[in-house]
């Protein structure tokens, strides 16, 4: 089996919340960054330990797809 990326599992355990949702009401989902990006975060490979919301959304958008021209 290959091995994960540690920072791939990372982006996935912040968006889990996100990603597994089958339906986010009007404006959960900014409120839902908002939050995410409150959070203090042991980010692999770096000193950081914040993240800011347009990251989380770069990360949403990927991850479902969506282009970026959407935030």
């Amino acid at each position: 089996m290959k091995e994960i990326h540690p920072l791939a599992l990372f982006r996935l355990s912040v968006l889990g919340a996100l990603v597994s949702r089958e339906r986010l009401h009007r404006g959960e989902l900014q409120t839902t960054i908002r939050q995410l990006a409150q959070c203090e975060y042991a980010i692999p490979h770096s000193q950081r330990r914040m993240l800011a919301e347009k990251t989380i959304q770069a990360w949403y958008s990927v991850e479902l797809n969506i282009p970026r021209s959407w935030t």
